[in-house]
């Protein structure tokens, strides 16, 4: 009769350990979104999207409408390509350097889902960005190494970012 009781408690403790596992399995899936494009509202700080992590999460409905401005900085180092532009002296972005990523790899890069705008961002760290595309022509071709990536988004002017890690590729 012990023996049999034994066997069946190794059988049930099995069963409880395999169980535990297939949770912790699916727990740990449900926090990569599938894709690139996110609900800021179904998601948290540490999950990821397009294997970016979510560091911080800013989140505010726009009065008496159904809009919203975010702020959702991510970790992580991507390549992206596209087009480098040198801004001199613009009304909105002085004197910057921008790139604007192509319809081949924007997929890499998370984006909210109400967010229509292109997929682009200023350089963080101008100083670097100046010192290799400022003394280029004005615009042109790059295929880059970011880290840090925020997406800020309003109802107004304002620019996502991300800091250049490296020049992989560049053509004027």
């Amino acid at each position: 009769m012990i023996k049999k009781f034994i066997f069946l408690l190794v059988i049930v403790l099995i069963i409880v350990f395999f169980i535990y596992q297939n949770n912790n399995s699916t727990q740990d899936l449900s926090n990569k979104q599938e894709g690139n494009i996110f609900n800021p509202q179904e998601v948290n700080i540490g999950d990821e999207v397009a294997d970016l992590k979510i560091e911080s999460l800013s989140l505010h409905q726009i009065e008496n409408t159904n809009r919203y401005s975010a702020t959702v900085q991510f970790s992580g180092e991507v390549i992206v390509e596209g087009r480098y532009i040198n801004y001199e002296d613009d009304e909105f972005l002085g004197d910057a350097v921008a790139f604007e990523v192509n319809a081949q790899t924007e997929n890499r890069l998370p984006k909210l889902e109400f967010d229509e705008r292109r997929t682009w961002f200023i350089f963080d760290n101008q100083e670097m960005a100046k010192g290799i595309f400022g003394k280029r022509a004005p615009d042109g071709y790059a295929k880059v190494a970011i880290k840090d990536y925020i997406i800020r988004y309003a109802p107004t002017e304002t620019f996502n970012g991300a800091k250049l890690v490296e020049v992989v590729d560049i053509a004027d």
